[in-house]
């Protein structure tokens, strides 16, 4: 539409350049950068070493995975994907396009170790220095021990219920190992994240509001779980984590028969 682009589009006072979308077939394919960057002020800007951005500890676990999505994501030379970069554990044959392999459960912890060591060297470059990242198992395990929770018979108190394996050490974030925070929940955190595999075909996120008592659940594919299903999948954490919370924390406001409630963000 070269009469909307002509028309359309206000350039900076004083600045002869036209408006950016002020073009004629090619000539402004050919401009469109440089109309780009004759109306773009850079105020300040400072290089930053990778090593800079995201610096290791003495006592660091290593993590390939995480470094390698790194290197993809800052090295300025071109760097390219080998067979190197990722362990061999042994061949998998996708006999269901949809099903989600262990290397994929791998890239996402991977992921999720990028954003942990970011965190750690630079907290206040997130929306809340109170914010914890978890892996992929701590929702699968809690999902799978939702059943024993269930078949657990409560105190007088309401607690006393089979939590999790590992519940506590979630609790107070020394797992996952890499990038410890040791910050508790409810003490340190009042957000937590983490991703949830359904069905072993399709990843969605969580964010589990402590102060809220309510979990956001994230979702680019709204057509891969229904409202039912997903009812089912956040059962155990809206059950689960304020136990968890009160029997920790006796004194906390987030008790067990406050309902939590939870509602899913699609894209």
């Amino acid at each position: 539409l070269p009469e909307l682009g002509a028309t359309f589009g206000n350039p900076l006072p004083n600045n002869p350049s036209p408006p950016i979308l002020a073009y004629k077939g090619r000539k402004g394919c050919r401009q469109f950068k440089e109309v780009i960057l004759s109306q773009t002020r850079v105020i300040n800007f400072v290089e930053k070493d990778t090593a800079e951005m995201f610096p290791k500890w003495e006592f660091d676990v290593e993590d390939t995975l995480a470094e390698n999505i790194i290197k993809l994501m800052f090295v300025k030379k071109p760097w390219k994907w080998t067979m190197d970069c990722w362990e061999v554990t042994g061949t998998w044959v996708n006999t269901k396009p949809a099903v989600v392999s262990p290397a994929k459960k791998k890239h996402i912890d991977a992921s999720i170790n990028v954003l942990r060591k970011r965190y750690d060297a630079y907290p206040q470059h997130f929306r809340s220095e109170r914010i914890c990242f978890l892996d992929h198992l701590f929702a699968q395990q809690w999902i799978f021990n939702f059943k024993d929770f269930k078949e657990s018979k409560p105190n007088h108190n309401g607690l006393g219920r089979r939590l999790s394996g590992g519940a506590w050490n979630y609790y107070a974030d020394t797992i996952p190992s890499f990038c410890q925070s040791n910050k508790v929940w409810g003490t340190d955190i009042d957000d937590i994240y983490a991703p949830v595999n359904f069905a072993d075909s399709h990843w969605i996120a969580m964010w589990i509001s402590i102060p809220k008592r309510h979990i956001v659940v994230f979702d680019c594919i709204c057509s891969s779980i229904s409202p039912e299903e997903l009812d089912v999948v956040m059962e155990p954490f809206l059950y689960m984590v304020p136990i968890c919370l009160l029997s920790a924390l006796p004194q906390t406001k987030y008790v067990p028969n406050t309902a939590w409630s939870h509602s899913h963000m699609r894209d």
